[in-house]
């Protein structure tokens, strides 16, 4: 039996380990930018955006009618930090009129029980400022902004929480989301405005065209791939992108093996599996969700996973150029990637 602290110990050295190994890639042959690995903190430019405008009478209103417990919530945040500005452009959505969007611009609809949403509530109304938060800004940090009327894919969209921001952040991009998840496409096709849904197989290919994609982002996407699924994706997405096109995908790893043990959250057992598998191959799975499936998608290559950034950084050489790496950037958990699309030809 493995003890949680000699668990954590051995989490750390491997991590250690795997960004010295990554550190250590600068001036050779892998393709990294010499900022993948900056240390800044990420911006959060949409919630700004978004909070810049809602005016003082919104404000007003909300005051009146917040309930106690996210009156306390927004008490506890500090006066003008993200999470309070956030909190606010979510609470103007959900205590908004009934009509289909509120003053930030974002449709008020909610997915009922029986639809895929990750998150429900006040603080999800709108949908997942946080997350859109976390593309923008790390394209922001990695110098990669998106162009004027591009086209961006939220893959694995599930009922939409993520595309519907992005929307409203940037009215001018052509927005489209894809899921295997057929009632949750359902929804989002008739609750989501100006937004291109389509159901996506469990494995590739797409139907969109190639080369025809400035941006595709998978939010905890390669945290359920097994093994060929996530390195036949990854082909996939490339060719989907145009040449110069960004990939932003989060996935477990390292980080996240350490999250779920400190927290009680998964077995150590299971940890322990997981550790070893990453140690030896770069790559841990765990077939979690068994003949029931996840939300009606059973697949034996779709669990969850856990992925060294030594296994990535393999996986996406020539192909890709990794212009930013961070570790445990998703919500304390799972590490953040953006990789760019290489003209192939123009490098040999």
């Amino acid at each position: 039996m493995i003890r949680p602290r000699r668990l954590k110990g051995s989490i750390r050295r491997a991590r250690r380990v795997v960004v010295k190994g990554i550190e250590n890639a600068f001036g050779m042959v892998r393709p990294m930018s010499r900022r993948a690995l900056v240390r800044e903190d990420l911006p959060a430019p949409v919630t700004d955006v978004l909070f810049s405008r809602l005016g003082n009478d919104d404000f007003e209103a909300l005051s009146a009618k917040l309930s106690a417990e996210d009156r306390a919530y927004w008490m506890q945040q500090e006066r003008g930090s993200v999470a309070w500005k956030r909190a606010a452009v979510h609470y103007s959505v959900h205590y908004g009129s009934n009509g289909s969007a509120g003053p930030a611009n974002l449709v008020r609809a909610a997915p009922p029980a029986g639809v895929h949403a990750m998150s429900r509530g006040s603080r999800a109304a709108g949908g997942s400022i946080y997350h859109a938060d976390l593309i923008f800004g790390a394209l922001k940090l990695a110098r990669a902004d998106l162009p004027p009327g591009g086209r961006i894919l939220d893959f694995g969209c599930s009922s939409g929480r993520v595309i519907r921001v992005v929307k409203a952040y940037r009215p001018d991009l052509d927005c489209h989301g894809c899921d295997p998840n057929e009632a949750a496409i359902r929804w989002a096709t008739d609750n989501l405005p100006d937004i291109s849904f389509a159901v996506s197989p469990l494995h590739p290919p797409l139907s969109h065209a190639s080369s025809s994609f400035d941006c595709v982002f998978g939010i905890s996407v390669w945290s359920h791939f097994g093994h060929a699924a996530a390195s036949s994706w990854l082909i996939e997405i490339n060719r989907l992108l145009k040449p110069g096109g960004v990939l932003i995908l989060t996935t477990h790893s390292f980080g996240s093996v350490a999250y779920f043990t400190s927290k009680g959250l998964r077995a150590i057992e299971d940890m322990r599996t997981v550790l070893s598998s990453m140690l030896v191959s770069g790559f841990g799975f765990l077939g979690v969700f068994g003949k029931s499936g996840d939300w009606g998608i059973v697949d034996p290559d779709w669990g969850e996973a856990y992925i060294s950034p030594e296994w990535l950084l393999n996986s996406v050489t020539p192909q890709w150029e990794v212009l930013l790496y961070r570790t445990s950037a998703n919500e304390d958990n799972q590490d953040l990637a953006i990789l760019r699309k290489r003209d192939v030809a123009a490098v040999e």
